[in-house]
C-alpha cells in the first residue's frame, strides 16, 4: 500500500528512495562519511589558507547535515503507521502535546 503525502516534492523523494538499490544506498552513506575527509585532504594538498579550509568545511558539513535530515525524513515517512492500537495511542500523545504547546 502506497501512502500519499501532502505535497508533490515529498512523493517524488519517496519514489526516488524506493528506486535505490541496496548497493547505491550504501555508496551514498559511505560518501556522506568520507566526503569531508576527502575535501579537507584536497584543500591541504593545494595549500589553502587554514581560515578558508574552515569556511569550506563548515559549509560542506552543514550541507551534508541538511541532506542527512532529508534522508532521515524520507526513511521515517516510509515506515508503517503501526497497528490500530498503536495509532490510537499515538493520537492521544499528539493531542496531549498539542494541548501542552497551545497552553
Amino acid at each position: 500500500m502506497k501512502k500519499n503525502y501532502n505535497g508533490e516534492p515529498t512523493n517524488k523523494l519517496i519514489d526516488w528512495y524506493d528506486e535505490l538499490s541496496d548497493t547505491k544506498s550504501v555508496i551514498i552513506k559511505v560518501s556522506f562519511i568520507l566526503s569531508p575527509f576527502i575535501v579537507c585532504y584536497g584543500l591541504n594538498i593545494f595549500n589553502f589558507n587554514l581560515a578558508l579550509i574552515f569556511m569550506i568545511m563548515s559549509l560542506l558539513v552543514s550541507t551534508l547535515a541538511m541532506l542527512y535530515a532529508v534522508w532521515t525524513l524520507i526513511w521515517i515517512l516510509k515506515k508503517d503507521n503501526g497497528t490500530p492500537e498503536m495509532q490510537k495511542i499515538a493520537k492521544y500523545i499528539t493531542d496531549g502535546s498539542e494541548g501542552f504547546f497551545i497552553a
